[in-house]
């Protein structure tokens, strides 16, 4: 006879629950985000991790974590820049080229610093004619908005695309030669301080610039650019890039310092890049987290020769990602 009914109907259920649950394990976990094996039914072990990277980018986005995503990225321009330094202000040593010497030439052809304010219509070149088409034509209506004696502050806020350009109001940190791409810095360049440009196509859409100051950059700050300038002259800078802390000693030795505020921009530029790709994906800047799951989940899905683009850009910063938020090394089942 049993005593105890009550407790055996509960240990009953206990069971039952832990059968149940067990029937259908947790196949992964990506930053809290969980998966089952019966999710992923159907799945390759290859789109398995793709919608892990997927999580993974998902939930840099929602911790607003992009910079520290990119940062590798600038840390290997960094070392690579370093390391073209040291070759450099090892030749000119070599050849007693003295600071007069590149002063003198400097003074030449100063180099500027450059104040823009700007908007864009995000458009990659990969996408559709009439995507573009339309993007452009959105740029030129606000260019004609600017012409006709609107603020360019006011309709930056309200038309571009770039995240905080509302609040910034278009304006961008002053950037030098490298800090942006070719032809936005062509186009700034071109301009007379409060002359405002034309439509003007990067890599990443159309922008509308005003150009706000230029200021010459005093020598010792532009003298790594001049020291590469005159060693290129004797020849290429193109040795291997050595083990980042061989650079470090390197550098040291020779008392080269790659300056933070010459890799700002970069910085910036790719930070822009990747919320582009995110876009692409139907992933917002900041998702809420609950949502992760099901973000991740159409990005995997999403049609389309841009979004397809994009999920191979996510693959590419698998190593990127898990360092922020790990990813599992191997598939259920493999």
């Amino acid at each position: 006879m049993n005593r105890f009914p009550g407790l055996h109907a509960l240990a009953s259920l206990c069971l039952a629950l832990s059968a149940c649950a067990g029937s259908d394990p947790v196949a992964f976990t990506v930053a809290g985000v969980e998966y089952t094996e019966s999710e992923l039914l159907g799945l390759t072990e290859s789109r398995q991790r793709l919608l892990a990277e997927l999580t993974a980018f998902g939930a840099v986005l929602a911790d607003d974590r992009v910079a520290d995503l990119v940062e590798p990225w600038v840390d290997s321009a960094r070392v690579a820049w370093t390391w073209e330094q040291v070759q450099a202000e090892r030749r000119i040593d070599s050849a007693d080229v003295s600071d007069a010497v590149l002063r003198a030439r400097y003074a030449t052809s100063p180099q500027y610093e450059l104040t823009v304010r700007h908007l864009i219509v995000f458009s990659e070149r990969y996408e559709q004619p009439d995507v573009r088409a339309e993007a452009q034509a959105k740029a030129r209506a606000a260019l004609e908005r600017i012409e006709a004696g609107e603020p360019f502050p006011d309709v930056a806020a309200e038309v571009s695309d770039e995240p905080g350009a509302e609040s910034r109001e278009g304006l961008l940190n002053p950037g030098r030669r490298g800090a942006w791409v070719p032809e936005f810095w062509a186009a700034a360049s071109a301009l007379e301080v409060g002359e405002v440009s034309g439509v003007t196509e990067t890599q990443y859409g159309y922008h509308v610039l005003r150009l706000e100051a230029r200021d010459t950059v005093p020598f010792d700050e532009a003298r790594p650019d001049v020291v590469r300038e005159v060693a290129r002259l004797m020849g290429p800078l193109d040795a291997p890039v050595p083990m980042a802390d061989e650079v470090r000693a390197a550098a040291a030795t020779e008392g080269v310092d790659a300056p933070a505020a010459r890799f700002d921009g970069l910085r910036e530029q790719w930070v822009v890049d990747v919320l582009g790709q995110a876009e692409q994906l139907g992933l917002p800047p900041q998702p809420p987290r609950s949502r992760l799951k099901e973000l991740a989940w159409a990005a995997l899905s999403r049609t389309g020769q841009n979004a397809s683009l994009a999920r191979q850009a996510v693959g590419s910063w698998h190593d990127e990602l898990a360092r922020i938020h790990p990813i599992p090394a191997t598939a259920p089942g493999s």
